[in-house]
């Protein structure tokens, strides 16, 4: 029990629950740059919990997830960031790859921005289903740079007609929830 609570903290996908902000200024006509400063960002991400690099991983979380990772290992007698490879190993599930997916766009505000990828989710996210859904990879803006902030996989259902939307270019669908550029709280 305590380590499915542990995981349900630390990991970074889920379902959530978000909270209302103002849609990002122009999320359909970003600069190229900033889609791969993102990408880049989370596969250092990645790499560090292949690698078990604890230098690479606390370069790429924002602070106030770094202290909150610290208290909740400390609360369950373990050490971050050893405790956390550990606990991503046994229990998290594959972390998906962008380049195994569909780019839709970013998305971006002040605070935050979002990667938003289309594609079946079966061997990552969603073990052993196959489904289509989005994966949205947030980042949080710490000392004027991006740090990679969460993962979630929202059902492609959606946005109704999908494919024919991606098709014609119609991206209206990205300037609301879930994948407008607002902070997204995992649930505990």
């Amino acid at each position: 029990m305590k380590n499915t609570a542990l995981l349900t903290i630390i990991l970074v996908s889920g379902f959530t629950a978000l909270r209302a902000a103002p849609p990002p200024d122009s999320a359909t006509k970003q600069p190229p740059v900033l889609r791969e400063t993102l990408e880049k960002i989370y596969s250092d991400y990645l790499a560090s919990v292949e690698r078990e690099d604890a230098k690479l991983l606390l370069s790429v979380l924002p602070s106030a997830r770094i202290a909150d990772l610290k208290r909740t290992f400390e609360m369950n007698g373990m050490k971050f960031p050893d405790d956390y490879f550990v606990t991503m190993r046994k229990y998290a599930p594959k972390m998906p790859p962008t380049g195994k997916f569909q780019f839709v766009a970013t998305t971006d505000s002040a605070r935050h921005a979002n990667l938003i990828y289309v594609g079946n989710m079966n061997g990552y996210l969603r073990k052993n289903t196959d489904e289509t859904r989005f994966l949205i990879i947030q980042f949080e803006k710490e000392n004027d740079g991006w740090k990679y902030a969460v993962v979630i996989d929202p059902p492609s259902s959606l946005v109704p007609d999908l494919e024919k939307k991606l098709a014609a270019g119609q991206l209206d669908f990205i300037t609301i929830k879930p994948f407008a550029a607002e902070k997204i709280e995992l649930r505990p």
